[in-house]
């Protein structure tokens, strides 16, 4: 269990310790996100029921663009066929001299 030991001996070197000053920069940023978190839940629980001003996350925001681009392939497909239907009819009519 070398990497256990390792770790043990590297918490004690008092180089890899937070001084007071870090701990209550630390502590502080701690308390921000937490009074944040909290905050946004409450404007969360207080909007009228239906309305969400809760902006996507990366995934939900992922999955709506390959929704999106999969529509657009198949709109595009549809498209494409329609238009060489179209040139094969035009290429099949006669030509008037």
């Amino acid at each position: 269990m070398l990497l256990g030991s390792a770790l043990i001996q590297a918490v004690k070197v008092s180089a890899n310790v937070l001084t007071a000053s870090q701990k209550e920069a630390d502590d502080e940023l701690a308390t921000q996100r937490v009074a944040a978190i909290e905050q946004e839940r409450l404007a969360q629980q207080n909007q009228p029921a239906g309305e969400s001003t809760r902006r996507p996350s990366a995934v939900d925001q992922t999955l709506k663009n390959m929704r999106d681009a999969d529509a657009y392939k198949a709109q595009k497909g549809s498209l494409e066929t329609r238009i060489a239907s179209q040139e094969a009819q035009i290429s099949g009519i006669p030509k008037d001299n």
